[in-house]
């Protein structure tokens, strides 16, 4: 497994992030991306993965940049009961990722 991951995080090191127009749909696809590449060691074997995953659908489907930003609009404009009463919750970095990853790489 170790030398999985570090085979993985090598190859993600090789990706140029930047040139794949992230934060045309999300400034947080960026940042997770990038926080994964260069901290791999404070991600598991699986993160790693699934961003390695990520980039190859990218090269290879349809993204579907106008899915990701109506969910993430409509997420973010929700109000969710807590102790404070109703309130909105900007979605982090990784829950952008995570929807992104698996719900909007489509066959061209």
């Amino acid at each position: 497994m170790i030398e999985i991951k570090d085979e993985t995080a090598s190859k993600l090191k090789e990706i140029n992030v930047m040139s794949y127009n992230l934060s045309d749909t999300d400034d947080r696809l960026d940042e997770y991306a990038l926080e994964v590449i260069n901290h791999p060691n404070d991600h598991n074997l699986y993160e790693l993965l699934a961003l390695k995953r990520f980039f190859y659908l990218l090269d290879k489907y349809l993204f579907k940049i106008n899915e990701v930003k109506a969910f993430i609009i409509f997420y973010e404009s929700l109000k969710f009961s807590g102790l404070q009463g109703r309130k909105r919750y900007k979605l982090t970095p990784v829950q952008v990722f995570q929807f992104s990853n698996y719900c909007c790489p489509v066959k061209l």
